[in-house]
C-alpha cells in the first residue's frame, strides 16, 4: 500500500465521406505516433497475474478500478485513466485478496521458484521465487539490491509468523500493486529490449511477456525484425493470443458487457469466439469474412434459440450467412423498448464497422420515448428517415437496421413483428445507397466496402496505441489499411506491426 501511494450530427457524416489521407510507409520509427504512460486495464492485470502465478484472479476482477470509456470502443485508452485515492484503495483491496490466495497455494514456491523452503525465512528460496516472479511482472530482471531490499522487509515478518506462506503473501501484496507492474514504463526514443518485449506481449496477449520472450530480450536481439517476427508467430500460436483477440473483438463489436440472457450467455459468446478462431487462427482467412462467413458453431440450446434445425452436440453447421451479423451476441446491441430498434442496430454498425461518425443527438429529442403509435408497424413508426433535417442520418442508419429486422434481440428468427402478426418483415435495407436483403447480403456489402477495412485497421490502431487517432496519424492509418489489403490476414497484419520499427520506438506526448 505504501509503495503505490507514491506513486457531430450530419455535417460530420459529410466531412468523413472524403478521404484526405496520404500513403505512408510503416517503416518510419515514429509511425505509431505519440505514446503516453499506460496503466494496465482490468483485463490485462487479471490476465497477467493469472499467467505469472497460475492462480485465477478473474473472480476478484470487480475489486479493481473501473476502466473509463475514452471515446473509442476500447477500455485501454490511457488518456482516460486517472489516479485518485479511490483508485489506490481499489488496487490495495484487490492485492490483499489475491495475495491471500497466493499464500494458500501450497505448491507455489516449488512450482515458480523451484524450491521447497526449509524455514519460514529461507533466503535462498525467497530469492529464487522473488526473482522469477519479479522478472515476469516487472518485465525485466531484478537487481541483487532489489532482492536484498525485499528480503530485508519481508523475511523477518515471515520468521515472526513462523510460515514461509507469509513471505509469499507479502511478496504478492507488494508486486501486484507496484508501479513497475501496474504501469508500462518507457523512455522516449529507442526502447530497450525489455520494453519492446512488453509492447509485443500486451499487443498479442494482453499480458506480460513469458520467460521465452524475456530470454530473447535479455540476449539483446529484439532489435532484429526477423527475431521479432519469429517470436510473434510463436506467440500467435499460444492460447493467450486467442484470449486477447476475443477481448478485442468483443469490445470492437460491442458485446463485451451486453446484457445477454444468463442461460445462453456462454453459448452466444462462444459462438462468436469460435468464428474468430476459425478465421484468424485455424484458417488464417480474410479477416473481414467475419461479416459473411456461411457456417457457425452451434450448441443445442442455440439451435433452438435461432429456430435452426436441432443439433445433438456442439459443432459447426451451415449458417444463415452474414457471419457475426447473425450472432445473438452482436444482435443484442439493437435491443430497445422491449424489442429491436432499427435505429440503434444501424447506428452500431455504422459506428463500429464503418467508423463513420454521428454527432450528438439534439437535446429536444427524447430517446427514451418509443417512436410512433404502438399499434403501427415499424416502417410506419420509424419515420425520422423521411423527415427533413433528420433523414440525412436516419435515412442511413435506419435503413441498415431494417435489413436485420428478421432477427430478434438475441438472434431468434422471425417473419412478423412481435405481437403484431399483421406486420410482415421483409428484411429489406440499404447501405450507402445499395439495396440488400438480410444479413447475408449486408455482410457481402460490408466486406467489399473500403471504409470497412479502413475502419477495422483503425480500430486495431486504437487498441494497439491505447488512444484515439490524432490528425498526424492519418498517414499511418492509410498505410495500415494498405498493408492489410495486401494479404487480408489479421494474423499477418499483427506480425507486420511487430516487425515494424515503430514497435521499438516511443514518441512522447
Amino acid at each position: 500500500m505504501s509503495v503505490i501511494n507514491r506513486i457531430t450530427l450530419c455535417a460530420l457524416i459529410a466531412s468523413c465521406g472524403t478521404d484526405h489521407r496520404l500513403p505512408n510507409d510503416l517503416n518510419d520509427p515514429g509511425a505509431f505516433g505519440v505514446t503516453g504512460l499506460r496503466r494496465l486495464t482490468r483485463f490485462e492485470l487479471v490476465s497477467s497475474v493469472g499467467d505469472v502465478f497460475g492462480v485465477d484472479a478473474a473472480p476478484l476482477q470487480a475489486m479493481l478500478p473501473e476502466d473509463l470509456a475514452g471515446g473509442n470502443p476500447f477500455d485501454n485508452n490511457y488518456r482516460a485513466q486517472t489516479v485518485s485515492p479511490l483508485v489506490v484503495t481499489d488496487y490495495a483491496t484487490f492485492a490483499q485478496a489475491y495475495a491471500a490466495q497466493l499464500a494458500a497455494t501450497a505448491d507455489l514456491p516449488q512450482r515458480l521458484g523451484g524450491c521447497t523452503p526449509a524455514a519460514a525465512d529461507d533466503r535462498a528460496c525467497f530469492d529464487a521465487l522473488a526473482s522469477k516472479i519479479g522478472r515476469r511482472m516487472f518485465r525485466r530482471p531484478l537487481a541483487a539490491s532489489e532482492l536484498a531490499a525485499y528480503a530485508e522487509v519481508i523475511l523477518p515478518q515471515a520468521k515472526a509468523a513462523g510460515s514461509f506462506a507469509t513471505a509469499v503473501e507479502m511478496l504478492g501484496l507488494l508486486f501486484v500493486q507496484h508501479p513497475a507492474f501496474l504501469y508500462r514504463l518507457e523512455q522516449d526514443g529507442a526502447l530497450d529490449d525489455f520494453q519492446i518485449a512488453t509492447r509485443m506481449s500486451f499487443l498479442l496477449w494482453g499480458s506480460v511477456p513469458d520467460d521465452a520472450l524475456l530470454d530473447v530480450a535479455e540476449a539483446g536481439t529484439l532489435d532484429d525484425a526477423q527475431v521479432r517476427a519469429t517470436q510473434a508467430k510463436r506467440m500467435l500460436d499460444d492460447p493467450r493470443a486467442q484470449r486477447n483477440l476475443h477481448r478485442f473483438h468483443a469490445l470492437w463489436l460491442g458485446f463485451s458487457d451486453a446484457p445477454l440472457p444468463s442461460a445462453l450467455a456462454t453459448d452466444l459468446v462462444d459462438e462468436t469466439n469460435h468464428l474468430i478462431d476459425r478465421i484468424v487462427f485455424e484458417q488464417d482467412a480474410e479477416w473481414l469474412a467475419l461479416f459473411h462467413w456461411n457456417e457457425t458453431y452451434l450448441t443445442p440450446a442455440l439451435a433452438t434459440q435461432y429456430g435452426l434445425p436441432p443439433v445433438t452436440s456442439p459443432g459447426w453447421v451451415a449458417s444463415r450467412g452474414g457471419g457475426v451479423l447473425t450472432h445473438g451476441s452482436f444482435l443484442s446491441l439493437g435491443a430497445k423498448f422491449g424489442d429491436t430498434s432499427p435505429t440503434v442496430r444501424g447506428a452500431e454498425i455504422f459506428k463500429r464497422i464503418t467508423c463513420w461518425r454521428l454527432g450528438t443527438i439534439p437535446p429536444s429529442v427524447d430517446t427514451d420515448m418509443p417512436p410512433g403509435a404502438p399499434t403501427d408497424c415499424k416502417p410506419q413508426r420509424y419515420v425520422m428517415r423521411e423527415i427533413d433535417g433528420c433523414k440525412q442520418c436516419h435515412g442511413i442508419i435506419d435503413n441498415i437496421g431494417f435489413g436485420l429486422e428478421n432477427f430478434g434481440v438475441f438472434g431468434q428468427w422471425r417473419t412478423t413483428e412481435p405481437d403484431h402478426p399483421q406486420c410482415v418483415i421483409d428484411g429489406a435495407g440499404s447501405l450507402n445507397g445499395l439495396a440488400f436483403s438480410g444479413a447475408e447480403e449486408l455482410g457481402a456489402l460490408l466486406a467489399d466496402d473500403p471504409s470497412v477495412s479502413a475502419c477495422a485497421t483503425t480500430q486495431l490502431f486504437r487498441w494497439m496505441t491505447g488512444r484515439d487517432e490524432d490528425y498526424e496519424d492519418q498517414h499511418t492509418l492509410d498505410a495500415l489499411d494498405q498493408q492489410y489489403r495486401a494479404n487480408r490476414s489479421l494474423r499477418g497484419l499483427l506480425v507486420d506491426l511487430v516487425t515494424s520499427p515503430a514497435i521499438a520506438y516511443r514518441k512522447g506526448e
